[in-house]
């Protein structure tokens, strides 16, 4: 009885961190519409450049790193891409590293610089030698032409 009470709490313990974490953007694919996730991020606009939209967004943390910034992108009205900044060198050691454990170790562009293609994603990772960070996670198939920015 003791027992199943037990394993009973830690599921509902690991569900609830699951449902209140802060980077689980990434359980929704790309070109979900930005209606599904305006409010669940508190996604405000801030610039348009054609049919790509940028949003900011109540993301303060990716894995265990604290970030400055995150935003959203949407192409046509589409889930296509984000963008965000880490604090200083510890965060973005964190980011790293949890982008790593669910990556692998990525293709090391430069001294302080990784990238990842997964599954229609192009990942990018660069940390200034100041330590801070930038991200840059988005849709081949929504972005075809996009550049590192």
């Amino acid at each position: 009885m003791l027992r199943s009470l037990f394993i009973s709490l830690l599921f509902l313990l690991s569900v609830s961190a699951r449902a209140h974490d802060p980077f689980d953007f990434t359980r929704y694919e790309w070109g979900t519409a930005l209606s599904v996730m305006q409010e669940r991020f508190a996604l405000q606009p801030l610039t348009q450049q054609g049919s790509t939209a940028r949003y900011s967004s109540n993301v303060s943390s990716l894995g265990a790193a604290d970030v400055n910034e995150c935003q959203f992108e949407f192409t046509g009205g589409k889930f296509s891409g984000v963008a965000a900044t880490t604090p200083g060198r510890t965060d973005s050691e964190k980011l790293l590293r949890w982008l790593q454990s669910r990556f692998g170790p990525g293709e090391n562009r430069e001294p302080l610089g990784w990238q990842w293609f997964t599954n229609g994603t192009h990942i990018w990772f660069d940390m200034a030698n100041g330590g801070e960070g930038w991200l840059y996670w988005y849709s081949l198939e929504l972005q075809p032409d996009k550049g590192k920015r």
